[in-house]
């Protein structure tokens, strides 16, 4: 039956392309497979009708676990259009998917992988297992018999938050906010029947589920990619076109680093704009992706409570704020103290939301509930201001902020300085524990194709570009930085992957001794002789060698403070940016001595 009114559910969305566009391609995946609006509809339809014939009840939860391709598109609508669809990452693992299939309540399982960790999880729990074949997209679908009742208030979609440092919250998207959340993002970037989106992302996250749903709302064309691959994204760009392209920052980042070895196909796109979300785009990365491929960057800051999008950067020709995440988008925002007041204008504080598309609470949560929500606004967690133009900036998760010895640190800010250093392709700065600071920074980079990783230079660098207490007392190089299943960067919990790594010493690690040879005491260097007197106090260190390094003996902010104070009263004249520069006893003295020959 034919809609008469703008549709508010999955099934309708489906439903009404097909009517609308029935011969226009709906989908893509590479290697030339494509699926039109009609086929889609009935495809849909007939994973709703399995669902129903293998007993599954409006309502009742699915788990969807399955590899990219156009069968992962068609079964998620088809399942949050008859019952409730959770889809999740096909990676995790047996012990991850129990979990999932207890804590979400999951009747039945849908997988395209045989022999995967989510079957035996299923086995488990004596679940019913459906292995995807060829009635999704091969024979004729059996599609008339299922029938559809769903209202906007009912679940579509199970999300799990995508927290790294307790168990993930249950996330229940009713139809109406994804109704809404598409609505948002297809107002905030003109979407239209013209659009083709390449997307990168996962439906098993918020971010590609809600942009594949926006543009097949809009009546755009949708392309569905493997595993992001940064020489892969390339060639599909070629191969499929796109008016628009769909990134994590973490993934805008590798993009930006390869674009020069594929400057042909570069140069033959015509993108309309280039969305960014998922994580905080550093302002550097932005300025490089507008220049590469000569359109807009639409950064936008969202969640999975959300239904994706809570703010997006303007269009052209509306006013911009690079280093912004844009204005609220359809949604209202407020930002506010510890205690729930509102801040004044450009003052930090946590932002806070609400919104058609924002849900009223998690799934079976009260103390998450009691936590989260305020009288019908969510925390965010998120710290940031906004600005007298009404434009949003976010600082940092506030779990994330790193505390070092009571001073408040985003690390955010440390990774936008260690990107503008010209080698640096990905950074992460995070929290290690310290004895007496109770949190000291550390940093990882992965550094560009063909360039040398040099922490002292990075360090020199850096001192021109943070306050000397922010500067990473140990920065240690990445093949690669860890990831979320959904392209995010990991940040908390860091210091647990890194500390065992080859050349990583955290500073809870670092021994008030070392047995080296003291090859220190016949040094005829005056300053050399001064500097190790104090350092040994400082540091509570005996052996010392001329090149040891001040941070790696197990240096600070505090011993900063300590060692250039000692230094100033024994007639030293060394700056913070002298030690950052320079941390070894011989490099400090080359400074003193030219500072002398100079009269400084």
């Amino acid at each position: 039956m034919p809609i008469s009114r703008s549709p508010q559910t999955i099934y309708e969305i489906i439903e009404m392309r097909a009517e609308k566009y029935p011969d226009k391609p709906a989908l893509a995946f590479p290697g030339g497979k494509i699926i039109h609006s009609l086929d889609l509809w009935r495809a849909s339809l007939t994973v709703a009708e399995v669902l129903r014939t293998a007993g599954v009840r409006e309502g009742d939860r699915a788990a969807l676990v399955m590899s990219r391709g156009l069968d992962d598109v068609i079964v998620n609508l088809g399942a949050s259009s008859f019952a409730t669809a959770v889809p999740l990452n096909p990676e995790s693992g047996t012990k991850e998917f129990e979990y999932f299939f207890e804590a979400f309540g999951v009747k039945i399982l849908i997988t395209d992988i045989k022999d995967s960790e989510a079957v035996k999880a299923a086995r488990r729990r004596k679940l019913p297992v459906i292995i995807k074949s060829d009635w999704i997209c091969g024979r004729k679908p059996v599609y008339a018999a299922a029938k559809f009742n769903k209202k906007i208030n009912d679940i579509a979609f199970v999300l799990p938050t995508s927290g790294t440092t307790a168990r993930p919250k249950l996330v229940p998207l009713s139809h109406g906010n994804v109704y809404f959340g598409a609505m948002n993002i297809k107002k905030a970037l003109r979407l239209s029947s013209d659009d083709r989106c390449l997307s990168v992302m996962p439906l098993f996250h918020v971010h590609g589920l809600m942009v594949m749903i926006s543009t097949l709302f809009a009546g755009g064309f949708f392309m569905y990619t493997p595993k992001f691959d940064r020489d892969d994204f390339f060639q599909w760009l070629d191969e499929f076109d796109p008016t628009w392209y769909t990134a994590s920052a973490a993934l805008q980042q590798y993009i930006v680093g390869r674009a020069d070895k594929y400057k042909k196909i570069v140069k033959k796109q015509e993108l309309r704009l280039i969305r960014s979300s998922s994580a905080p785009l550093p302002k550097e990365t932005t300025e490089k992706l507008e220049r590469i491929f000569g359109a807009p960057v639409a950064e936008s800051y969202g969640m999975t409570e959300a239904a994706l999008q809570i703010t997006s950067q303007p269009l052209p020709p509306a006013k911009r704020k690079f280093g912004s995440v844009g204005k609220p988008a359809g949604v209202k925002i407020k930002i506010v103290n510890e205690q729930g007041k509102a801040v004044p204008v450009g003052s930090i504080g946590e932002i806070i939301i609400t919104g058609k598309n924002v849900i009223k609470a998690y799934g079976e949560n009260p103390e998450a509930n009691r936590k989260s929500f305020s009288r019908g606004w969510l925390k965010t967690g998120d710290l940031g201001f906004m600005d007298k133009d009404g434009f949003v900036f976010v600082r940092g998760r506030i779990k994330e902020m790193i505390n070092k010895g009571g001073e408040k640190i985003s690390p955010r800010e440390i990774d936008e300085a260690m990107l503008r250093y010209p080698d640096i392709e990905q950074a992460v700065a995070f929290s290690v524990p310290h004895s007496e600071l109770g949190e000291d920074i550390a940093a990882a980079v992965v550094i560009k194709q063909g360039k040398i990783f040099d922490e002292k230079k990075i360090r020199r660098f850096l001192t021109g570009e943070l306050a000397a207490f922010k500067i990473p007392s140990r920065i240690i190089e990445a093949d690669e930085l860890p990831k979320t299943g959904a392209g995010k960067l990991k940040r908390v919990g860091l210091y647990e992957e890194f500390k065992y790594r080859p050349g990583f010493i955290g500073p809870q690690s670092l021994k008030k001794t070392r047995n080296l040879p003291n090859n220190m005491n016949t040094s005829k260097n005056n300053n050399e002789a001064i500097l190790i007197d104090i350092w040994r106090e400082v540091l509570g260190t005996e052996k010392i060698e001329p090149d040891d390094n001040f941070f790696e003996l197990g240096g600070d902010s505090l011993k900063v403070g300590e060692f250039l104070r000692s230094a100033l009263k024994k007639g030293l004249k060394v700056g913070p940016a002298d030690l950052y520069n320079q941390p070894t006893i011989a490099g400090l003295a080359k400074i003193l001595i030219r500072k002398s020959k100079k009269g400084i």
